[in-house]
């Protein structure tokens, strides 16, 4: 074959790639595909063999477009990862506020709502439980409970020495729930009330109404031991 200095060097190229792929070859074992480029070579023209050169080297071309995005590729997101590192090296050298408690749930229904109030009271809470207890009153008025959240009211503001608005509370709780079970301990607290407030009078008007309206109440032997304490 005559070939000119070109051809030459083309072919030396092409032998060259030939031993490159014969050793990856033997690496990947794509060993069948090289011994065929090597029949491929040693029948070739000149011709053929740039031809062979050209597509090897537009091949090669893709593969480093592919690698150079590759390459792109890891160097942003190593350049993210650097970033995130940074800012958690920044948060663990600085105290990271805690996540806010989460709001209790709100009390529901009715039974809930009286047996949270009476729970407070009991806790020693009584401007918690009043709040409650008069919530209670306002949505749920003619509840079976309803004269029962109006005593504990009155205890509330008895508890609290606030002793005006309890026999107020309490004298409300018998206008407005005259048949309640509560009425006979209303009344004696409302006479409770006035005795702290030093209203001697209105005081053993109360107690003297227990004992002669209810005079086999629990509320009735109170009250008249109290009486007779007066002069």
């Amino acid at each position: 074959m005559n070939f000119s200095g070109k051809h030459w060097t083309q072919f030396l190229i092409a032998l060259l790639l030939s031993g490159c792929l014969v050793s990856c070859a033997v690496k990947t074992g794509g060993r069948d595909d090289t011994v065929e480029l090597q029949q491929d070579i040693a029948s070739a023209k000149a011709e053929d063999l740039v031809i062979m050169i050209t597509a090897l080297e537009k091949d090669l071309d893709q593969l480093r477009l592919k690698q150079q995005e590759s390459e792109d590729i890891i160097q942003r997101l190593t350049q993210k990862v650097l970033i995130l590192e940074n800012r958690l090296q920044a948060l663990s050298g600085n105290k990271i506020p805690d996540r806010p408690a989460p709001s209790p749930s709100p009390v529901s229904g009715p039974e809930k709502l009286y047996h949270k109030a009476r729970n407070l009271l009991l806790e020693n809470s009584p401007s918690e439980a009043l709040v409650l207890f008069r919530d209670f009153l306002e949505a749920y008025p003619d509840h079976s409970l309803a004269d029962n959240a109006m005593y504990w009211m009155g205890e509330c503001y008895y508890s609290m020495k606030l002793f005006k608005n309890a026999a107020q509370t309490f004298q409300k709780l018998v206008r407005q729930y005259p048949k309640g079970l509560k009425v006979p301990d209303a009344i004696l607290k409302t006479g409770y009330s006035y005795l702290s407030l030093k209203d001697m009078n209105r005081a053993h008007h109360y107690l003297k109404q227990v004992v002669t309206q209810f005079p086999f109440s629990d509320a009735a032997e109170k009250a008249q031991q109290k009486l007779s304490t007066f002069n």
